[in-house]
């Protein structure tokens, strides 16, 4: 009551898809990943196109999943043990993105911004470093090597996580309040260069 705004922002599904195209720009997407139960369900939404799937994934193996994924980058407070000492499992973060991502691709259009929104033990991890394509027979056996020239989804797309889907209502202000018609950046080492006269 003494935070309507907030409220309404943080409610998940709280925008119509008309709605949520009305607040996205050209080459903008919304991935909306959410457990329900015991079930995944994965939403794309673009300015031409949408989809969703219910992913084969059980709520339980993607906690699994993620957990590993997560102890790879951040092994002091890794609640399971680790196989191996490798730095990363582009398998199992390929996986997600095969299970999650994949089916609904043909929503995200031609975005190049991808808006997320997760929840559970999904957003304790940036989707960024999900991978979508891998062949271990094709991997180096440098381990630097094959990280390094793995097709991470954060080159896919720029990637801007939110709270809820409906907090792109906070851009309406914004966009209603600021009106930028320039905005550049120099190189501020650079020399002035002295005027002539002409």
């Amino acid at each position: 009551q003494s935070y309507p705004a907030y409220a309404e922002a943080s409610r998940p599904f709280g925008l119509s898809i008309a709605g949520l195209r009305k607040r996205l720009n050209p080459g903008e997407a919304v991935l909306f990943i959410q457990p329900v139960g015991e079930d995944i369900y994965s939403f794309a939404v673009s300015s031409e196109s949408q989809a969703w799937n219910k992913s084969a994934l059980s709520r339980q193996e993607l906690d699994r999943l993620v957990t590993l994924v997560r102890c790879r980058i951040d092994r002091d407070n890794c609640p399971v043990a680790l196989p191996d000492d490798r730095l990363f499992d582009p398998q199992i973060a390929n996986r997600l993105y095969q299970l999650l991502i994949k089916p609904v691709l043909p929503g995200l259009g031609d975005a190049q911004t991808l808006y997320t929104v997760t929840s559970g033990s999904l957003s304790g991890i940036p989707l960024g470093l999900l991978v979508t394509d891998y062949d271990s027979a094709k991997s180096p056996t440098d381990e630097l090597a094959g990280l390094a020239a793995l097709p991470w989804l954060a080159q896919r797309y720029a990637l801007a996580s939110l709270p809820s889907v409906s907090s792109l209502r906070a851009y309406d202000s914004v966009k209603t309040q600021h009106s930028v018609a320039f905005a550049g950046v120099g190189d501020p080492g650079a020399r002035p260069q002295s005027a002539r006269a002409g």
